[in-house]
Parts: C-alpha cells; sequence; structure tokens
C-alpha cells in the first residue's frame, strides 16, 4: 500500500498579500518568489519550488493540502488504490499540472463518507466520527506524488 511520505505544500488565502510576504520573509525566513501571477505568490524554505502558496483571495482562510507519496511509481499505486477503494477520480491536463508545477495530476471526487480515508488508515477515528457530525466532505487532488484537499463543502 502506497503511504503519503510529507505534507508536501499548503495553499492559503490571504487579504493582505504585502503583510503576508514580509512576515515571510523578515520573521519565518521564507523566500519569497513572484513568478508573474498576480493572484498568487509562493514560500519556498527549501529545494522545493515552494511550500505555501498565498492566494491574494481576501479569505485568511487555509485552501488546501498536498501530501507527497515517494515518486512516478507510487503516483501510479496510488490511482490504483483509489480504483480498488472506488473513488472517482480524473488525471488532469498537462495544463493543469504545469499550473501547479508537477509532472502530473489527478484529481479526486468529492467523498460522501471520511469512512474511506479512516479505513485506509489516513484518520484516527475521532477524524472519522467528528467530519460526519460537521458533514465534512473534502475534495481531495493527487499532483505528482501529492495527495491534497482541494476544497472542502
Amino acid at each position: 500500500m502506497v503511504q503519503v511520505t510529507e505534507l508536501g505544500y499548503m495553499g492559503v488565502g490571504v487579504k493582505d498579500s504585502a503583510a503576508w510576504k514580509d512576515f515571510a520573509a523578515t520573521v519565518v525566513g521564507f523566500e519569497v518568489s513572484d513568478d508573474g501571477e498576480s493572484d498568487r505568490c509562493y514560500l519556498r524554505m527549501d529545494y522545493w519550488h515552494h511550500r505555501l502558496v498565498l492566494h491574494d483571495d481576501g479569505s485568511d482562510d487555509l485552501g488546501y493540502l498536498g501530501f507527497r507519496v515517494a515518486g512516478a511509481e507510487e503516483f501510479d499505486q496510488m490511482q490504483h488504490q483509489l480504483t480498488t477503494a472506488e473513488i472517482p477520480y480524473r488525471l488532469g491536463s498537462d495544463d493543469e499540472a504545469a499550473e501547479r508545477r508537477v509532472e502530473s495530476v489527478c484529481f479526486f471526487g468529492y467523498l460522501e463518507t471520511l469512512h474511506y480515508l479512516w479505513k485506509g488508515g489516513r484518520i484516527p477515528r475521532a477524524a472519522l466520527w467528528m467530519g460526519n457530525l460537521l458533514s465534512i466532505k473534502p475534495l481531495l487532488e493527487l499532483s505528482a506524488g501529492r495527495v491534497g484537499m482541494i476544497e472542502r463543502s
């Protein structure tokens, strides 16, 4: 069974991108990268392109998380696991992958229940119970070895 190896990245909506950029660079020590996209910037702390994406959308809220698996073979195995678990997904286009700065991307469908995440050992029973109580239905993404939440409903 394929395992998630680490938290790869986070996307955060912000109201004041200038303040966030200043905080990230001067207090936390991130390298701020503006790739010419007016609605976002990237924060880098290691050899990856980015670990944090700041989306200038006025929300001041977590937008998504991305989790890494070991590589391309594990990416393929994850798709097999999704098929076996009857979780719908689609492979993204080359343009969608390029936007995320990955080689390939796979989008998951909404989960009607968190049961499969619990059954697969990805969340504890308490998270299953609270998620069901609050009717949380995440939309997940597998992006070149990263599993992450695209949005929540």
